[in-house]
């Protein structure tokens, strides 16, 4: 029983020490406070939902923001998973393990993770203060002649001419908290994923004979073993060396570099081999003005016209435009035919390395000869569904959960301005489904391939030199006197 309550102790334990540390190293603590942006990142990281809120204060028109964000911090959520799979089957290592046992110990793991949440979910509050470049931008009316203001021209701006607008007043800071229910449900519905995918990929523990050699556990258990293995071997290297990489060429802000890099690297892995595999992923972020506002529509449609042009414009006058950005990793390989084969290359032999282990993990049945009963097409055939449909399923999570999305209101007064809506991800998930099953298929057959002409040439050798003639030495005669 005990084993249950510190394998969950402990995968919370790893996510939070993940997450403070990703923090200290970004100085997170000059702009919020450490201990409740860490466990609002664990939060996200089991997939829970956080929101914020936020106003400037005094003034009519006086500037308030809202809104809701989503997205797993796949570091976080990779050292859970880790450490909970470890602390749960490790001290079944060897042991003839019962359904009772295993039951009775997710169980335990079940409600004390489910009573850690419910802890952390309430105190994962806090304020989080806003650059000063991005509180200048947000001053209504400020500005100076480059238009500084969202709604600033060189001359004061709208608000400035409406009146009513506390110049002084700037929107500092905003409140988050997270979605108590939702981060509850998520992290329970997490915890029995990974124990579920954890008893099929686990080949320590002695399961029941006909659990062990049933046909689910003999076909999904390689493949989930290998993907396992090869996600965590790539993720934890590449995170390290982007991690010291980016402390170690930083500079003053190399800290805040190393920081960023330990919590969102394992989302630029997955990225990156989406994008390798051709489904490229991009950030964007836009905003549109709320047509159900009346002010909003008003100036929208105004300030489209050229109207307000030296009201609401910068300094060429040319109306208010929404925000909007967009950044492609397409674009960054795009320029280097070289950067991009190098891509396509590392997400092929990853892809080829996991076909390998499934086909070498994968029980192969034989004849009482010793020669297998499937042809070597056959297991090649098997290796690429089993690797093709793991990955696609892989990317799709990824994309579902890997990508960051916000979206938000801002508002003047009582009245809604503009929407916001910030989203990353890859372009099409219909594109990385079929990318991923086709090539994870291929590169599953050629690892299949590649691991049974390893096999055979191995088990050759081993013939050979079991039948070659032992060198015999004669007795030796002792003369007796």
């Amino acid at each position: 029983m005990s084993a249950g309550v510190v394998c969950a102790l402990a995968a919370f334990a790893a996510m939070l020490a993940v997450a403070l540390f990703g923090l200290s190293l970004a100085d997170a603590s000059s702009a919020t406070p450490v201990m409740p942006a860490a466990l609002a990142i664990v939060c996200l990281a089991v997939g829970g939902s956080a929101g914020f809120s936020g106003g400037s204060g005094g003034g009519f028109l006086s500037m308030g923001m809202e809104g809701g964000v989503r997205g797993t911090p796949l570091a976080v959520t990779l050292a859970g998973a880790l450490v909970l799979g470890l602390a749960f089957f490790w001290r079944l290592r060897g042991r003839r393990v019962t359904a009772e046992l295993l039951f009775a110990r997710a169980a335990v793991a079940s409600v004390t993770w489910l009573v850690l949440l419910l802890v952390a979910a309430p105190l994962a509050r806090g304020s989080l203060q806003l650059p000063d470049s991005v509180t200048a931008k947000l001053k209504p009316g400020a500005g100076g002649s480059g238009g500084g203001g969202l709604l600033g021209g060189g001359g004061g701006g709208l608000l400035g001419k409406l009146g009513g607008a506390d110049r002084s007043s700037s929107l500092s800071a905003v409140d988050f908290h997270t979605d108590v229910a939702m981060t509850v449900f998520a992290g329970l519905l997490w915890l029995l994923v990974v124990l579920a995918l954890g008893t099929l990929a686990a080949r320590r523990p002695r399961f029941p004979v006909r659990f062990a050699t049933g046909r689910l556990r003999t076909v999904v258990g390689p493949v989930l073993s290998a993907t396992a293995t090869v996600v965590l071997a790539v993720t934890l290297s590449l995170t390290l060396v982007v991690t010291v990489g980016a402390f170690a060429l930083g500079g003053d802000n190399g800290g805040k570099a190393a920081g960023a890099a330990l919590l969102v690297a394992p989302n630029g892995v997955f990225a990156l081999l989406s994008t390798g595999l051709g489904a490229s992923w991009s950030f964007s972020f836009e905003g549109a003005m709320d047509a159900s506002s009346p002010f909003g529509s008003l100036l929208s449609g105004l300030s489209g016209g050229g109207l307000l042009g030296g009201m609401t414009g910068g300094s060429d006058g040319g109306g208010f435009t929404p925000p909007h950005r967009s950044m492609s990793l397409a674009d960054v390989t795009g320029g280097s035919l070289a950067m991009r084969l190098a891509v396509l290359l590392c997400a092929l032999a990853v892809l080829v390395v996991c076909g390998m282990l499934t086909a070498a993990r994968t029980p192969v049945a034989t004849r009482r000869d010793g020669t297998p009963l499937s042809t070597r097409s056959t297991r090649a055939a098997m290796t690429a569904a089993q690797v093709g449909l793991a990955w696609s399923v892989l990317l799709v999570m990824a994309q579902l959960f890997g990508g960051p999305s916000m979206t938000g209101v801002m508002s003047l007064g009582d009245m809604p301005l503009m929407n916001l809506n910030a989203r990353g991800g890859a372009d099409s998930v219909t594109a990385a489904v079929l990318l991923g099953l086709f090539t994870a298929a291929a590169s599953g057959w050629v690892g299949s391939v590649v691991n049974d002409t390893y096999r055979v040439r191995r088990s050759r050798r081993t013939a050979k030199a079991s039948q070659r003639p032992h060198a015999t030495t004669a007795p030796a005669h002792h003369s007796t006197p």
